[in-house]
């Protein structure tokens, strides 16, 4: 949530190899294939732990961590 009283929805539609990516706030539609929101995720986990273990290092020695969405990247 934004803190501004709007709500953020997002639907997915697919259909074969084209996902449809819908929001209503702001309202947008995307389409893409499923190998690029599969790109999308993985390049979105690997950001995500890139972040979290520049402020914090500690856990990227987290077990759980690595296996779920990976091992930070290397310096």
């Amino acid at each position: 949530m934004c803190g501004c009283g709007e709500r953020h929805v997002y639907s997915f539609h697919r259909e074969g190899t084209t996902v449809t990516l819908t929001t209503e706030w702001p309202p947008a539609t995307a389409v893409l294939t499923w190998e690029e929101l599969r790109g999308l995720a993985e390049r979105a986990k690997a950001e995500a732990v890139r972040l979290i273990t520049a402020a914090h290092p500690e856990p990227g020695d987290n077990t759980w961590l690595r296996e779920t969405v990976g091992a930070p990247p290397t310096a």
